[in-house]
């Protein structure tokens, strides 16, 4: 899959307990576009992890993988300043893709 714009969007998903609980409240498309993309990322090795508490560790590399796709359509809306103080907040969650241990892909 590739982003073909950069666009900014918020997802609440605070109601969910988890991420099952959100996929299975979902229209049945959602479901089935994450069941694939998830299993096209476990067949190459990869996993997919929900971070819900104080991500700050990770403020870092989500501000590069951020950086790196709004470079190329040459608009930053965010600093790592930004990154860092919503990492600390709890209704700022992360959706992680890893490929042998380091973080490839984001979704905040």
């Amino acid at each position: 899959f590739s982003i073909t714009q950069l666009t900014r969007w918020r997802l609440d998903i605070s109601p969910y307990q988890s991420i099952d609980d959100f996929l299975n409240a979902s229209i049945r498309w959602h479901r089935c576009n994450y069941a694939k993309s998830k299993k096209c990322f476990l067949e190459y090795g990869c996993t997919i992890s929900f971070i819900e508490e104080d991500w700050s560790k990770y403020a870092t590399t989500v501000f590069q993988l951020y950086e790196n796709v709004s470079k190329r359509y040459s608009h930053m809306l965010y600093n790592l300043s930004f990154f860092q103080e919503i990492a600390k907040r709890p209704d700022y969650k992360l959706i992680c893709a890893w490929f042998e241990g380091k973080m490839i892909g984001v979704f905040v």
